[in-house]
């Protein structure tokens, strides 16, 4: 009887819609890195896992589910598509006066992780200012292609000020201290990233591990 409760409880719940996302998203660049990163991965949930392609996405289609202005997703994109590290190939083609990209997965990654695709959803992120909303969640996958494998942890080699080495995740994201502090600082205060002894470790529970 506790077997089958246990099984009629999983199964009344939601199915879970997940994405593999490549480590290699640490070699996105640009100014808008942390967008470009969010919106890398919000291509990668539209996958199709059985012929790894994706071919019925716009740059209207991407502005609409993570509210990025379409000039910034038109001028990102391109950047991406690239990146071999990321896609095996990309190719365009017409359809209804609209232009799409049909878009190559690799059909393997050497390291990856898994994110919940509920982290494209903006009302899970509600204690966010909207502005940084992107930024932040952006930042979220940054910090997990650098964790240790199969954990959401990452660990500074020296300590620094109130327990975040600033200068060190400068140079590990290649990005500028005052934009990580910016919104490293509003994802722990809505509490999707937690200081832990020498360390941060990601709370946010769309993105795997995550704890309880």
């Amino acid at each position: 009887m506790e077997i089958y409760i246990l099984w009629m409880t999983r199964a009344l719940q939601p199915m879970i819609q997940y994405t593999v996302i490549t480590k290699d998203i640490t070699k996105i660049d640009g100014n808008n890195k942390l967008e470009a990163i969010l919106i890398y991965a919000y291509i990668k949930s539209r996958e199709n896992y059985t012929t790894h392609m994706l071919d019925n996405l716009t740059y209207e289609e991407i502005h609409f589910h993570l509210d990025v202005p379409v000039q910034t997703v038109k001028n990102i994109v391109p950047t991406l598509y690239g990146n071999k590290y990321l896609f095996k190939k990309v190719d365009h083609f017409n359809k209804d006066n609209k232009t799409y990209l049909k878009y190559y997965f690799h059909e393997t990654y050497q390291n990856f992780f898994y994110i919940n695709n509920s982290l494209f959803k903006l009302d899970n992120y509600s204690k966010i200012p909207t502005q940084y909303v992107n930024q932040v969640r952006g930042l979220l996958l940054l910090l997990k292609a650098h964790c240790l494998n199969g954990t959401n942890c990452y660990f500074f080699q020296r300590k620094g000020k109130d327990g975040i080495n600033y200068a060190e995740l400068s140079r590990l994201f290649k990005m500028d201290r005052d934009t990580i502090e910016k919104y490293l600082s509003k994802a722990l205060d809505g509490g999707l990233i937690r200081k832990i002894p020498n360390g941060l470790t990601i709370m946010d529970r769309n993105i795997y591990p995550y704890y309880f």
